[in-house]
């Protein structure tokens, strides 16, 4: 896993700057808390959505406001946050890959945050046989559990864990 860190280094930090695509990325400001849940607003005002059609999946102090805001009606989801984004998410999902993900959005987009809940709770069991093997290929094996208070302290422990795997000691620490 290192040596994948360290080639994903080389191409953010070295390759893409040096490419003319690098210069959307110089060009790009990150938003802040506020702004975060600001913009999940505005693409509602835009689209006409309702917070119920959104699903967020945030990992830090950054998404706090937009994962209380989303929460209550759409589906808020920490992928391997640290407690500001586990305290503030309703589903945790602690995985090596973001393949978890992909099945919670197409459950999310055909039966809403109702049927992501159902799935949660007797995950993995309930998914296909060839799903199933995909996700038991990860290792650690991906984990997703709603988020409460009876489970926050461990569900921090682990995803503050694997944060720090997959970003290394320093970034995993950010807030």
């Amino acid at each position: 896993m290192q040596k994948t860190v360290q080639q994903l280094n080389e191409i953010f930090q070295k390759e893409i700057p040096s490419m003319e695509c690098g210069r959307i990325l110089k060009e790009v400001s990150p938003l802040g808390g506020k702004e975060k849940a600001k913009a999940v607003l505005a693409s509602l005002q835009r689209t006409g959505g309702k917070l119920s059609d959104v699903m967020y999946v945030g990992d830090s102090i950054t998404d706090v406001e937009a994962l209380s805001l989303v929460k209550e009606g759409g589906l808020a989801i920490s992928f391997n946050g640290n407690a500001y984004a586990l305290r503030a998410a309703e589903l945790a999902c602690i995985s090596p890959h973001t393949f978890p993900l992909e099945i919670l959005a197409e459950v999310f987009c055909q039966e809403g945050k109702k049927g992501v809940l159902n799935l949660v709770k007797k995950w993995p069991n309930t998914l296909e046989r060839k799903i199933k093997e995909k996700i038991l290929t990860f290792k650690p094996s991906p984990q997703l559990e709603i988020t409460k208070e009876s489970n926050l302290t461990d569900l921090i422990k682990k995803s503050e864990k694997m944060r720090k795997e997959l970003r290394g000691e320093i970034v995993g620490k950010l807030g």
